[in-house]
Order: structure tokens, then sequence, then C-alpha cells
């Protein structure tokens, strides 16, 4: 992607900008009836509440919005995933462990009522 430095901006709230700095995960854009800069998340922002009036850079921001979201929530289904199997074996091993406990509670007994 090109860089977004320059390019103009329109936001639901603060109106018309242009964007003066880019990063990792930002944008800082300053709008025209609005004193200080402004900072927002990248490409999320492009996908909600703000437009580019350039639409091949607003379709390819609207797009990489799109598939931070899908990682996103492939990363928590993931983490569901792994929490679940932790979980089923915290289970299994619990069940394991009260049926061994309850196998030497049955033997202690059955060695008592045998002793002479």
């Amino acid at each position: 992607m090109n860089s977004l430095v320059n390019e103009s901006v329109e936001h639901i709230k603060f109106g018309k900008g242009v964007i003066i700095s880019e990063g990792n995960f930002c944008v800082d854009i300053v709008f025209e009836n609005v004193v200080d800069k402004k900072s927002f998340l990248f490409p999320d922002s492009f996908e909600k509440f703000m437009k580019l009036k350039n639409e091949t850079l607003q379709k390819e921001c609207f797009e990489l919005a799109v598939k931070k979201k899908e990682a996103i929530e492939n990363e928590i289904q993931e983490k569901r995933r792994e929490l679940d199997r932790v979980e089923q074996e915290r289970v299994e091993l619990e069940k394991k462990s009260k049926l061994e406990s309850s196998k030497r509670k049955r033997t202690k007994v059955i060695k008592k009522t045998v002793q002479p």
C-alpha cells in the first residue's frame, strides 16, 4: 500500500482533514476545525467512521481492516479451542484421579475385611 501521508480524509465527527503521519497501527490527522492533531487506529478507523478521499486507498484500507478483524477472530477461536482442550484434559485427569482414589478405598476395605 502506498503512503497515506498527505491524503485527504473525512471523519464523521471531525469533518475534513489530512493525514500528517502514519505508523504501524495508527495515523495522525489534522482536521480543519480542530486545534490538535488526532490519532486513530489503522486500518480500523477506515472501516467504521473515516473515509479517504482516494477511493482506491479507501478500498485497500477497508480490506486491511476486514482482514485484521478476521485474523483476530481466528486467533480468538484458536485460543477458545485450546482452552476447551485443556479443560477437557483437566476433567479427564480429575475423573482418573477419582477412580484411582475409589479403587484405593475399596482395596483398603477389602483388606480390612479379609484380615484375621
